[in-house]
């Protein structure tokens, strides 16, 4: 991936609420939190299958 497609990226994100920039770091919001504990839900599930 390159740099211009990390920037696309990151800013989708925070654009959507799920990331944000604090002092130059990138963290996941409380909104972005839940959306990977979702993803790690059906994950799970899927493998059960």
């Amino acid at each position: 991936m390159s740099y211009s497609q990390l920037e696309q990226y990151l800013g989708a994100l925070k654009k959507a609420g799920f990331m944000d920039e604090e002092a130059g770091f990138w963290k996941a919001t409380e909104k972005g939190l839940h959306v990977i504990e979702a993803c790690d839900i059906c994950l799970h599930l899927t493998r059960e299958i």
